[in-house]
């Protein structure tokens, strides 16, 4: 404390004052809320990632950590791990590991340039989500024994004068879990409910004959709670099952007949090109059985039994093996340039069951591809033809009616050879049972072209979809955009027309698309056109590229030319117009009340000077850090600011800097 003399003197006086300036606030950390992770690796550790934020005033070019993770929560595994471990610049960091199954606690601690530290311990757990691996034996002959007198053994209310019992481990071939412990094998008839306390399965005279298909599942002792069940509830163990066959057998005459004599008849089931198919339920007599995985199939019947018919049917995932080279192949036929060549591929194009081809069969199919429509109204999804049947026009299947049962007038002993040619409706090219996709040689890729171009919030924009279609006979892909960053708002359909499309998962951000060329005239003339155009509403800024993709599931990414040959779909980016140049964008949102975010791009990785000053020039806020190539961005909040009114705000980077204005309410 010092003052100046009030009497006159004469000289040279001088004051100094120290003023010591000391930051002791510590950095403040937000986190992301985080509860429990998924160990699903060999080694049955998960991979885990925690996000935060982290503010600090003074000194956050000067950040550092350090981690320790108390393992099982115990304070007694405490582990320090390595700076490496916690990515990100500031202010955004994630702490990536991988940790064993259990209850874990993280404990991040972060001081800044000044010595100030903050200690944010953070709990989780690591859930045992990897299921057991079984596979079974590949089905099992068993023989009925004798019950005397007839009891109701199996709990139906009918005595069973023949039963067996078979037991879930009985079909184990092998199994493994490296995560747990195996505790329980169950068993149910496929189609049936799994329970883990069904350890065994009792069969009766009622399945004597027949081949019957069960449901094996392995389950461990895990508690996951995210499993979903096979019952549909959440949490529990961990379980995967297997499919296999028992062929139920009547070795003792007499046992389910009371005196009577049984025969059976049996048969086998493949597609046109020999494949066998699975599944197929076949009706005989009041009972019912199905083929299994060889195709085979045998239904027990009372001897001299009279007017027996044999009817198959199966009606499961009708697009099971169809694409748009389908409809490419039914158009060729229709237009005359390349015909079917087998009543059974024909039979497959008649997707409406109208005993002819038409552009309805087309339509039809292009609905069911593009989920517009879930089955065919007329018909199932599987057509069965008597395999000894002899078309009398091969290129006219419908010239009569083709026998799709058989029938026999009389059980007078076993009736084998009982035969079908299974025809998958809409799998023109029989795909369903091949390993590829398609019949023809999978090529180069087809490009969907689009420009890439980055986007600001607010505006609208129209993407033109291109390619190159003076080969390509027809294509399908879904694509998929970032429903949080754009909002389809129009289509403009060019080269495609409205029946192309499929709008049914819109608000999940997909659009399905199925075309072919309709008149092969006009294809010689098409060299690389637009596809059709979307017009998005920008809700999010960034590059268009980070926010469209094709999606792998619903409509496959495929294209078809002449020669059969498959493309593989991708979407193809051009970057030419890409910046090149630092740009500082209009922050989000302005005007603001909270806080809002300041975006600017670099065309390189650089160290970014940002500075905020009020309406009178004064410096209010600055902040700076190393960000990478690309979009980015920086938050200023209304803390950092003095009051309500207009403030200019600026980028530097290397030298170069740009200024915009926004208005803090």
């Amino acid at each position: 404390k010092g003052y100046w003399r009030k009497s006159n003197s004469t000289g040279f006086w001088q004051y100094t004052q120290w003023i010591n300036v000391y930051d002791n606030k510590p950095p403040k950390v937000i986190l992301s809320p985080v509860d429990l992770f998924c160990a699903t690796r060999g080694d049955c550790q998960g991979d885990i990632g925690i996000p935060f934020l982290i503010s600090e005033d003074c000194t956050p070019q000067e950040i550092d950590f350090e981690v320790v993770i108390d393992l099982y929560n115990d304070s007694i595994d405490l582990i320090t791990r390595e700076r490496a471990k916690v990515k990100g610049v500031y202010p955004k960091f994630r702490y990536e590991d991988t940790l064993p199954i259990g209850d874990h606690v993280v404990e991040i601690r972060i001081s800044d340039g000044c010595g100030n530290v903050t200690i944010q311990r953070i709990p989780f757990g690591v859930a045992d989500c990897k299921a057991p691996a079984i596979a079974c034996i590949n089905g099992l002959a068993v023989e009925l024994s004798p019950v005397v007198p007839a009891t109701d053994v199996n709990g139906d209310g009918t005595p069973d004068s023949g039963v067996v019992e078979i037991w879930a481990s009985d079909f184990v071939k092998s199994v493994s879990d490296d995560c747990g412990n195996i505790v329980a094998y169950s068993i149910n008839r496929v189609g049936e409910t799994p329970d883990i306390n069904r350890k065994s399965l009792i069969l009766t005279c009622n399945d004597a004959g027949n081949t019957v298909q069960v449901e094996i599942h392995a389950w461990d002792d895990a508690n996951n709670p995210l499993v979903i069940k096979p019952d549909g509830s959440v949490g529990g163990p961990n379980s995967s099952s297997c499919v296999t066959y028992v062929l139920v057998q009547e070795n003792l005459p007499g046992i389910c007949s009371d005196g009577a004599t049984i025969g059976t008849i049996s048969g086998i089931i493949t597609n046109p090109e020999g494949k066998p198919v699975s599944g197929a339920n076949i009706h005989v007599a009041d009972h019912n059985t199905s083929s299994n995985e060889n195709g085979l199939y045998s239904a027990r019947v009372p001897m001299f039994a009279s007017d027996l018919q044999v009817i198959p049917s199966l009606n499961r995932n009708f697009l099971e093996g169809v694409s748009t080279y389908d409809i490419v192949l039914i158009s060729q036929h229709i237009l005359g340039t390349k015909t079917l060549d087998s009543p059974y591929k024909l039979i497959a194009a008649d997707v409406n069951k109208s005993g002819n081809l038409s552009i309805l069969d087309v339509i039809l199919l292009r609905k069911l591809i593009l989920s517009v429509q879930v089955g065919a109204e007329n018909n199932q999804s599987w057509r069965f033809v008597d395999r000894y049947y002899s078309f009398p026009r091969p290129s006219n299947p419908w010239h009569e009616t083709f026998p799709e049962q058989l029938s026999f007038k009389q059980m007078l002993g076993p009736i084998e050879n009982a035969d079908f040619i299974a025809v998958k409706v809409g799998d023109v090219d029989f795909s369903a049972f091949r390993n590829s996709a398609r019949n023809g040689e999978t090529k180069d890729l087809f490009s969907i072209e689009v420009k890439d171009m980055f986007l600001t919030q607010g505006q609208h924009i129209q993407v033109p979809f291109a390619a190159n279609l003076q080969e390509i006979l027809g294509y399908q892909f879904t694509l998929a955009f970032d429903t949080e960053a754009l909002e389809m708002v129009d289509i403009e359909y060019n080269i495609s027309e409205a029946q192309h499309f499929g709008w049914d998962l819109l608000d999940q951000g997909l659009i399905m698309t199925s075309w072919n060329i309709s008149n092969e005239v006009n294809k010689n003339i098409i060299n690389t056109s637009t596809l059709f155009s979307l017009t998005f509403k920008v809700n999010k800024a960034g590059r268009l590229s980070d926010y469209l993709q094709l999606h792998p599931r619903y409509v496959v990414g495929e294209a078809y030319d002449r020669n059969d040959s498959v493309y593989k779909a991708e979407l193809k980016f051009d970057k030419t117009v890409d910046r090149t140049e630092f740009t500082l964008l209009q922050n989000i949102p302005n005007p603001f009340d909270n806080e809002t975010i300041i975006p600017f791009y670099l065309p390189k990785s650089a160290k970014v000077n940002l500075q905020v000053f009020g309406s009178d020039g004064r410096l209010m806020h600055q902040a700076s850090g190393n960000f990478e190539q690309g979009y980015q961005q920086m938050t200023v909040k209304q803390s950092d600011l003095k009051g309500n009114g207009v403030y200019i705000y600026t980028i530097e980077v290397e030298g170069e800097k740009e200024i915009r204005k926004m208005i803090l309410l």
